[in-house]
């Protein structure tokens, strides 16, 4: 008889909450949950897009617009790209078929930082004098008053797996 009461005895956890109420808390968790996700993958696609923007504007050499894409702060490193430019570089540059620009991961470092990978491919690369086939950059991007920036703390150098591959 003792075993059988033990059976019978009822779940207190289940009583706690009605059982409306419970299907109540989780559908809300399951929202909170959602919302939250896509909340990221929104900040991942402004934070791809920027970079995007700028790696088109920076890799075909049209700087000024490439700047309004940094931190103010990353905005002599642009500068002195564009010193660097010659008249005949610009002339090759204008003569050559637009470079063309694929993006990678965005990776969060935190919430106000972040690095997108870039694939470059058919970039004149005035600093080497030569064109290059195919390279992989990593774009720095920071947040700040709630939009995201590109920020420079150099010229941008390309990720190479294998020094020969110049």
């Amino acid at each position: 008889m003792y075993s059988q009461q033990k059976h019978n005895k009822p779940n207190h956890i289940t009583h706690l909450l009605p059982h409306g109420l419970t299907r109540c808390i989780c559908a809300l968790m399951a929202g909170i949950m959602t919302t939250s996700c896509h909340l990221m993958s929104n900040d991942e696609r402004q934070i791809a897009q920027q970079a995007e923007k700028f790696a088109e504007y920076y890799f075909n050499y049209d700087l000024d617009k490439a700047a309004g894409c940094c931190t103010t702060d990353s905005r002599p490193w642009i500068q002195l790209l564009a010193s660097n430019l010659t008249a005949e570089d610009i002339r090759r540059i204008r003569a050559s078929q637009q470079t063309e620009t694929i993006m990678g991961d965005v990776e969060m470092l935190s919430d106000t930082s972040a690095v997108v990978s870039c694939q470059v491919s058919e970039f004149i690369d005035i600093t080497a004098d030569t064109t290059k086939q195919q390279r992989t950059y990593l774009i720095p991007m920071v947040c700040r008053n709630g939009q995201w920036h590109v920020r420079m703390a150099g010229p941008l150098r390309s990720e190479r797996k294998n020094p020969s591959q110049d």
